[in-house]
């Protein structure tokens, strides 16, 4: 509320002299002064107590009946509470009291802080955490770091692929500008990443709250696309030699069918999970109706996920 350091001044002289004034006076006064609200200005004269003449401030009134006499008659009495007051607190001379403001010099620019180098990301058996009842499956990214010497910390964020908000950017967290790896690059992990759509994540280094501009990596995902190796229509059944992806999450392979032209978003799927191990080739197969069909293939992760589809495969089944 204060709109300027003279303004400041002059408040912070008028509230040192009402501190100067310390003097109370408490009494009981006549039913009158029932009138009076706290706050209010006061001036009395007290013929054998002089020191207390002058501006008062009520402070308190407190009217109340009061039993008198052996009568027990009733009289309104009111008990109050003054504070010495006077208008030479107000009397605010700026050329006697204004102190001369200096303003020193300030300079708000913050350092150019510099980007990391191009970000890195490696997927598969060899970056999936297996814990031994679980499998996690991770994604290591890793930059060079910032050539600016006071980086404190760098910053993750990925896009977000669920329905909800799909490509806004959430927080993949903080890294210490001291972790590195052994090749001297800023490192972290992304866990449990969405085994389907590609997503796109950014890294910038920080120096407190200044920043360096965003260093983007898009289209990143695991590696959880199957790979058919061929396709066979059989008497009443689908059949493919398939391998799945390297990653440990994978559990197996699904089976999808469409009509001749409709696209994996009206397939069904038609055979289950069919197991089919890490890394493996296997054949599979699924009972199909007759008549000619596009099919799909996709990986399926342990959690029920599946990868990006595979086809379509035109097959006419006998």
């Amino acid at each position: 509320m204060v709109q300027s350091g003279t303004q400041a001044q002059r408040l912070r002289w008028i509230e040192g002299q009402r501190l100067l004034l310390q003097k109370r006076f408490s009494s009981v006064g006549p039913p009158e002064m029932i009138q009076l609200l706290p706050g209010a200005r006061v001036t009395g004269a007290l013929p054998d107590r002089p020191r207390f003449n002058g501006s008062w401030q009520a402070v308190s009134l407190r009217s109340a009946a009061s039993l008198t006499g052996d009568d027990e008659g009733v009289a309104l009495r009111t008990p109050f509470v003054l504070r010495e007051y006077s208008d030479a607190v107000f009397a605010y001379d700026a050329e006697l009291h204004e102190q001369e403001l200096t303003t020193l010099p300030t300079d708000f620019a913050y350092p150019q802080v510099e980007p990391p180098g191009e970000i890195e990301i490696t997927a598969g058996p060899d970056v999936d955490f297996d814990a031994g009842s679980a499998i996690v499956s991770r994604l290591r990214f890793a930059a060079p770091p910032s050539p600016t010497a006071s980086v404190t910390h760098y910053e993750l964020q990925m896009t977000n692929v669920t329905a909800d908000e799909p490509g806004a950017w959430i927080s993949g967290g903080l890294i210490d500008a001291d972790l590195r790896d052994t090749s001297g690059k800023v490192y972290g992990w992304i866990h449990n990443p969405p085994v389907h759509p590609e997503f796109d994540i950014r890294l910038r280094a920080m120096v407190g709250s200044s920043a360096s501009p965003w260093v983007v990596k898009e289209s990143v995902s695991v590696d959880f696309e199957i790979t058919v190796n061929s396709a066979t229509a059989g008497a009443g059944e689908a059949g493919f030699n398939v391998t799945m992806p390297g990653t440990l999450i994978g559990q197996g392979a699904r089976i999808w069918r469409a009509e001749t032209g409709d696209g994996f978003g009206a397939a069904g799927d038609i055979g289950g999970v069919l197991a089919v191990g890490p890394g493996e080739t296997a054949d599979i197969t699924a009972a199909a109706d007759a008549g000619e069909a596009d099919f799909f293939v996709t990986a399926v992760s342990r959690t029920g996920s599946d990868g990006p589809a595979a086809g379509p495969f035109t097959l006419t089944i006998t």
